[in-house]
């Protein structure tokens, strides 16, 4: 005999619009500042399910998520979904969307382009296209509050998609003069 036990949903978004852009973020390594408890990890940003959602701790004044392309990309759109859970819905306001060439983490040089300010508050399940500007060739898209209410304001997100065209990997023309980080840790950061 068989019994009904329950129903596991999951919302994939993978987007393509008029066949040349498409989600580059979906299942790609992500990293967040700090992290509010053990559901609200970084991967769940770019796991294409907008129920789960990734949540920076109580008292982190500078939030920050950050998707890692794997590759380079000509950037267009950024799509992010809010959460709608009680009221942590109204935490997504005063956010920047910041391209980088290279991982800002333990990079120096690593200098950001932005693609999109956003100052007002994104409402309960919005999901919401940020165009860029102008489309920015990068790696690393990262979402970052810019203005903190108090200590308890974190950088809630449900699910950020990147749209974009595969690019070539620029080319750094100060890379022999700058002494590379490999020498140092063993690893190059940049």
């Amino acid at each position: 005999m068989m019994k009904y036990v329950g129903v596991w949903m999951m919302t994939l978004c993978v987007v393509r619009l008029n066949g040349t852009f498409s989600n580059v973020a979906f299942q790609k390594p992500a990293t967040m500042s700090s992290v509010f408890d053990a559901n609200t990890i970084p991967s769940r940003g770019v796991d294409g399910n907008t129920y789960l959602c990734t949540v920076t701790n109580y008292g982190d004044m500078e939030p920050w998520w950050m998707v890692d392309l794997h590759g380079y990309f000509h950037i267009h759109d950024v799509i992010i979904t809010n959460y709608d859970y009680l009221n942590w819905w109204r935490y997504l306001h005063s956010f920047t969307i910041d391209v980088f060439t290279e991982n800002p983490i333990g990079c120096a040089r690593a200098t950001p382009v932005q693609c999109y300010n956003r100052t007002d508050t994104l409402g309960p399940s919005e999901t919401v296209q940020f165009k860029c500007r102008s489309p920015v060739i990068g790696r690393f898209v990262r979402v970052k509050k810019w203005k903190m209410v108090d200590p308890y304001d974190p950088l809630t997100l449900c699910e950020v998609q990147v749209l974009g065209t595969k690019a070539t990997a620029p080319t750094f023309k100060d890379s022999t003069t700058i002494t590379s980080s490999w020498d140092y840790y063993g690893v190059d950061l940049c």
